[in-house]
């Protein structure tokens, strides 16, 4: 008696376990196997847009092969949420990344603070320019470095609205303020000077 309650509350519990965890292959559609499958998960339909994950050491059909990658189909983003407010956005267009911002309009696009303890470098291959931009209500303050066209000249510009230069540092280690174009002066100044103590001598 006590064998035929064993088997039944065993097979009872095994179909409550199988309820439980009941997986549809359509949903969950593991390719392992022979050389004519594919390493990944996905989770979707055959007629709808899916998602996965993928490990791929021998083909490059969704990867590039020797590769682990985390995917989606269709128009569908990709975000990584750990909280309310805290998540990170791959979105489909652009190829743009977003952090705590759903629509990224940059390749890196930061709602909130960035903190960096290395160089950040800036560059554009076909004309190297790199911009720091400062902005304050509706006043925008910038520190141009590098570049041949309108700007530093391959220098160090500061500019206040509208790209007026207030400084400019040239390649040459010529400084104009109030000008762009110091000539061959090392330092130029297009405005008034007032000073406590100026000494010019000569034989440097």
């Amino acid at each position: 008696m006590k064998s035929y309650l064993l088997t039944f509350l065993f097979i009872t519990a095994t179909i409550l376990i199988s309820e439980a965890q009941t997986v549809d292959v359509e949903y969950l559609n593991p390719k392992m196997g022979n050389e004519t499958q594919y390493k990944f998960i996905r989770f979707g339909t055959s007629t709808e847009s899916y998602a996965g994950l993928m490990w791929n050491n021998s083909d490059a059909y969704y990867g590039d092969g020797n590769d682990f990658s985390i995917f989606t189909y269709g128009d569908r983003d990709m975000t990584i949420r750990t909280g309310t407010g805290n998540f990170i956005v791959f979105p489909t267009s652009g190829g743009n990344f977003g952090v705590g911002i759903t629509s990224p309009t940059a390749k890196l696009d930061v709602n909130g603070e960035i903190k960096s303890n290395a160089l950040v470098k800036v560059a554009n291959p076909e004309n190297p320019m790199a911009d720091l931009h400062l902005s304050w209500l509706n006043n925008t303050a910038r520190i141009r470095i590098g570049g041949s066209g309108v700007g530093a000249e391959n220098g160090l510009d500061i500019q206040s609205v509208g790209n007026q230069s207030l400084m400019r540092i040239l390649h040459n280690g010529s400084i104009g303020i109030g000008t762009t174009n110091p000539g061959t002066w090392k330092l130029a100044v297009n405005g008034n000077i007032r000073a406590k103590e100026i000494k010019v001598e000569t034989g440097w």
